[in-house]
């Protein structure tokens, strides 16, 4: 949106929710496809599941320090994407 694009702490809560949705998918991906094989895979399917648990856990402290105005860098994501930003 025009009159945000350049604001910084639009754009720093902006790449990490996309980089928080591109983790998910590629979560999604990997479980489906690891889940195809038997007891292994599911083992590991099972494992990326709770991983997207923390995903999950992630966006909702990311939306709740954004509503109260904070710059709040996520674990491990920020480090990933800072270049975007």
């Amino acid at each position: 949106m025009e009159p945000y694009k350049n604001e910084r702490f639009v754009k720093h809560h902006a790449v990490q929710a996309i980089g928080l949705w591109l983790a998910g998918v590629v979560f999604s991906v990997g479980a489906t496809i690891v889940g195809i094989i038997p007891i292994i895979g599911w083992i590991i399917a099972l494992l990326i599941g709770l991983a997207s648990i923390g995903l999950f856990v992630l966006a909702i402290m990311g939306a709740i320090k954004a509503f109260q105005g904070e710059m709040w860098e996520m674990p491990v994501l920020y480090g990933i994407v800072k270049s975007y930003i």
